[in-house]
C-alpha cells in the first residue's frame, strides 16, 4: 500500500504548475488577447490589436527611406511553457502563465493606407496591404499581482524566407493589464 501512495504524491508534485485561462488588454499596440489552456503546459492564444507596420532602409543609390502603415492585426499562438515546474520549485510566480515559452506564431495585418518618407519627398498613398507572417518564437510572459501584464517574444520568420527569399525576424510585444478576479494572496 505504501508503494502505491508514494509515487502518486511524487506525480502530483511534478505537475503542480499548470496553465490557466488569461484575458488581457494591451496598451502598447491597443488590443485584446485571450489564452486558453489545452493541457498542463500547452495553450492557444489569440490576439486582435491596432499596430503599425514599419521599415527603414538606407542606400547610396536609393537614399534613405522610412515607411509605415497603421494596421489592424490578428495573431495566433500555439505555446509550450517549458519552465513552469522549475519556476514553481524555485518559489517564483507561475500564476496566469507567468513563465517562458516556445511558440508557433502566425500574424495577419491589414492596412488601407501606406506612408512613405524618403529622400525624394514625403507622400502617402492608399493601397490595401495584406501582411502575413509566421514563425517559431521564444518568449517571456509575466502577469504580476498588481494586474500588469508583459508578453515579449522574438524568433525567425518561417514565411519570409519561403515567400520573399530573405531572412527576417518575427516579434510581438504587449504591455497591458490582465482581466479577471485577483487570486487569493
Amino acid at each position: 500500500m505504501r508503494l502505491i501512495i508514494i509515487p502518486a504524491v511524487v506525480l502530483l508534485h511534478t505537475v503542480v504548475a499548470t496553465t490557466q485561462e488569461v484575458a488581457t488588454i494591451s496598451f502598447v499596440s491597443p488590443g485584446i488577447g485571450y489564452e486558453q489552456p489545452i493541457s498542463n503546459h500547452f495553450t492557444v492564444k489569440g490576439r486582435a490589436a491596432l499596430t503599425v507596420n514599419w521599415s527603414y532602409s538606407s542606400s547610396d543609390f536609393f537614399g534613405n527611406k522610412f515607411e509605415f502603415a497603421p494596421s489592424t492585426l490578428a495573431a495566433a499562438h500555439f505555446r509550450y511553457y517549458y519552465n513552469m515546474n522549475l519556476r514553481d520549485r524555485n518559489n517564483k510566480r507561475t500564476a496566469l502563465n507567468s513563465a517562458n515559452y516556445l511558440s508557433l506564431l502566425v500574424k495577419y495585418a491589414y492596412s488601407n493606407r501606406y506612408y512613405h518618407y524618403g529622400s525624394d519627398g514625403n507622400y502617402s498613398y492608399s493601397m490595401p496591404a495584406h501582411t502575413v507572417d509566421g514563425g517559431v518564437v521564444w518568449g517571456i510572459q509575466r502577469n504580476f499581482r498588481n494586474r500588469l501584464s508583459l508578453d515579449c517574444n522574438i524568433g525567425p520568420s518561417l514565411y519570409n524566407p519561403i515567400a520573399n527569399k530573405k531572412f527576417s525576424l518575427i516579434a510581438d510585444i504587449t504591455f497591458g493589464i490582465w482581466l479577471g478576479a485577483k487570486e487569493q494572496q
